[in-house]
């Protein structure tokens, strides 16, 4: 064989290549031979070897010949996805590279704020970013034709309005008035919130708020159920059903905005939060988590709640949902039972390997009912219901104002939020056998039994999971009985706060990792308590009504 009767060189060999549903995908492939090889590019289990005996080819000058093949696969599907080889075929033999193709949306779950719109990153093969859209054609961006927006600012015309307004993360932006800004006094509103406050309502009766307002130009009056418009005027009247409870916001809008709020209670029943990190009990609708100015509030029956708008993770079980934030990205999951919010607060090089980064998370595990768990990082600060994780157990009780109490009530309340004075009066905090009276005895005994069983002894013996404060959690909670007895028997959920300790990663300050138990799957069989199917349901009916997944497709929820 001289030098040129040889096999030919795949000099440009295709590469693996990330495609959405329903794009476009393309393979290229470049190879070099004496004479001039033959290229195709097939699915990988489709390929067959050539037959050479019988090849015919182009025959070369003796120089170097290059041939360049390309397969595109339009509207792509799962099926589609797969190795693909390139075969490259002289008469002197073949040669081969492959490539695989991944069809996946990276920008699946991805919410991003305000009007920006999600770009996956396809020549990486991951990620994304949130970028804002092209408002119009670059030539009208220096058409003069001043507005100005509600925001008090003058731009050059409304196309230059919406691109700086997304690109600064001004929201609900929108045109004031031709021309230029003008003088502007800002609006006040002359009614106070305490002239409403909370309104108890049966459905079927008449609300009637009223709203006027000062300000030059003369304010325009929007009403708001959420971030719902439900009216316009000085006066807001509807007849009220289940699904019109909720927070009423009077907006005056001239080029600033002024709010009042008028809340009407959405009436459930009362029920009482098992704070994992402490003993003492409040009463408890949702779980607010401020990361760095970042807000999500997570919400009875699993709905989240983002600056008014509404996330529903229970539409998306087993999938990961990106929420963007301007400082942190905050990660969504329900797995059926448990939501679980999550945040990167750092990166850091493990000491044993610099090239392998470690994360620093937050995480928080919220049942959708009464229980919320957190985990961080030791070195990560923070305050609230559940310390300031400074691995210091006795100063963990500071209210609001940082001061130092041993007394339950007085540190409980100072979290409250209750502008109004709506909530009850904290009763002092009383013992089980307090509680359970003559009753007593026969509680202990069944939550003693539901702590023993096996699928939570290697949590209590091998996870260092003491169990003794959480029997006494059960026998309170099971003769207080604040919780629904049947469908969501409340010895039951403080076992499934037990349960979602012992199967999720923990930190113990002794250790500088996270550790986890064996997993605690089925422990309802062995308890006697309603599964997580049984209990999906009822959990969902203690919160505000959610949309099924077409409705929340439709856009027509919020």
């Amino acid at each position: 064989m001289t030098l040129f009767q040889r096999p030919p060189v795949i000099t440009e060999p295709p590469r693996n290549i990330t495609v959405p549903p329903g794009g476009t995908g393309r393979f290229d492939c470049t190879a070099r031979a004496a004479t001039t090889p033959q290229i195709t590019i097939t699915k990988k289990d489709q390929t067959t070897v050539p037959d050479l005996n019988n090849f015919k080819d182009a025959n070369g000058n003796g120089l170097s010949q290059t041939t360049i093949n390309s397969i595109t696969i339009n509207n792509v599907d799962l099926p589609n996805e797969g190795w693909y080889t390139c075969q490259a075929v002289n008469k002197y033999g073949y040669v081969r590279q492959d490539a695989y193709l991944h069809i996946k949306d990276l920008c699946e779950g991805v919410v991003c704020p305000g009007e920006r719109i999600c770009k996956g990153n396809y020549d990486e093969g991951e990620g994304h970013t949130c970028e804002c859209p092209q408002f119009c054609d670059y030539t009208e961006l220096i058409v003069p034709d001043y507005v100005c927006s509600n925001y008090c600012e003058e731009h050059f015309n409304e196309c230059a309005m919406k691109t700086d307004a997304c690109n600064n993360d001004k929201f609900a932006i929108e045109v004031l008035n031709s021309g230029r800004c003008g003088y502007v006094e800002q609006p006040e509103i002359l009614q106070a919130e305490e002239e409403y406050g909370v309104k108890d309502m049966i459905p079927g009766e008449t609300l009637f708020l009223e709203c006027h307002a000062n300000g030059f130009p003369e304010p325009n009056i929007v009403w708001y159920r959420g971030t719902d418009v439900v009216g316009s005027g000085n006066e807001l009247s509807l007849t009220v059903n289940e699904e019109d409870a909720g927070e009423y916001i009077c907006e005056a809008v001239n080029c600033m905005r002024s709010k009042v709020r008028f809340v009407v209670n959405c009436m459930r029943s009362k029920v009482r939060f098992v704070v994992n990190c402490m003993r003492s009990k409040v009463r408890f609708v949702s779980t607010v988590c401020d990361l760095k100015s970042e807000i999500l509030e997570l919400q009875r029956g699993w709905l989240v709640n983002r600056n008014g708008g509404k996330i529903v993770p229970k539409n998306h079980p087993n999938k990961k949902i990106i929420v963007e934030g301007r400082r942190n990205n905050f990660t969504l999951e329900f797995d059926g039972a448990i939501l679980t919010l999550s945040a990167v607060l750092n990166k850091r090089p493990y000491e044993f390997d610099p090239n392998q980064m470690l994360e620093d998370k937050l995480v928080v595990h919220w049942d959708g009912y009464v229980s919320v768990q957190i985990q961080t990082p030791q070195n990560t600060r923070t305050c609230g219901m559940c310390g300031d994780n400074d691995a210091n157990p006795d100063n963990d009780m500071k209210t609001r104002r940082r001061g130092l109490t041993n007394d339950p009530v007085e540190f409980g309340d100072s979290w409250k939020i209750d502008p109004r004075g709506r909530c009850e009066e904290t009763n002092d905090p009383r013992t089980p056998e307090e509680v359970c009276g003559d009753q007593y005895e026969e509680a202990r005994t069944e939550c003693e039994r539901i702590f023993n069983i096996p699928k939570f002894q290697n949590c209590r013996d091998n996870g260092g999971h003491d169990t003794t404060a959480w029997i006494e959690s059960c026998i309170y909670d099971h003769c207080e009985g604040l919780m629904q007895q049947e469908q969501l028997p409340p010895k039951c959920i403080v076992a499934g706060a037990y349960a979602t300790r012992c199967g999720h990663d923990f930190w113990d300050r002794e250790y500088p990792f996270p550790t986890r138990t064996e997993q605690v799957k089925g422990w309802e069989a062995e308890a006697g308590c309603p599964t997580a199917d049984e209990r999906f349901q009822p959990v969902l009916d203690t919160g505000c009504p959610q949309p099924t997944l077409e409705e929340e497709l439709a856009g027509n929820f919020k």
